[in-house]
C-alpha cells in the first residue's frame, strides 16, 4: 500500500492525480449513499431507471481509481477493469444476495457500467488537455 502511494504521489502529474482520486472518493461516496437508499426505500423496485443510473455510477467509480493510479493513458485497460468489476458484482448478487439471475439484466448493468466508465475517461482526458497536466 505505501509503495503504491508513493509511486502515485512521485510522478509529475501530481495535482492531476490527486483531482482523480478525489473524484474517485467522491463518486464512491455518492454510489455508497444512492445504493443504500436503493435498498432502504426501495427505489430499485420503484424507479426502473435507478438501477441502470447506480450501475452507471459504480463504472465511474472503478474507472475513476483504475485510472488515478495507472502509469499509462490506455483506456482500454480502464474499460477492462469496468467489466471485470461488473461481472463479479453481478456474480455477488446472485451468490451472496441471492437476486436471481437475468441475462438480459446483467447484461444491462455491465452496459451502464461501461457506459459510465467511458463517460468519465471522456471526462478526465478533457480535463487533462485542457490544463496540460
Amino acid at each position: 500500500m505505501m509503495l503504491t502511494l508513493k509511486t502515485f504521489f512521485n510522478r509529475t502529474n501530481k495535482r492531476h492525480r490527486i483531482v482523480l482520486l478525489v473524484t474517485a472518493l467522491v463518486v464512491l461516496s455518492i454510489l455508497l449513499v444512492a445504493h443504500t437508499l436503493g435498498i432502504e426505500r426501495k427505489l430499485y423496485y420503484i424507479y426502473e431507471w435507478y438501477d441502470c443510473f447506480t450501475h452507471a455510477l459504480g463504472g465511474v467509480s472503478i474507472a475513476s481509481f483504475v485510472y488515478a493510479f495507472h502509469e499509462t493513458r490506455i483506456h482500454s485497460i480502464t474499460l477492462l477493469s469496468v467489466w471485470v468489476s461488473s461481472f463479479f458484482w453481478e456474480l455477488f448478487e446472485y451468490y451472496l444476495v441471492s437476486i436471481p439471475f437475468h441475462l438480459l439484466d446483467s447484461l444491462y448493468d455491465v452496459f451502464f457500467a461501461s457506459i459510465g466508465g467511458l463517460l468519465f475517461i471522456v471526462v478526465a482526458e478533457y480535463h487533462r488537455k485542457k490544463n496540460k497536466f
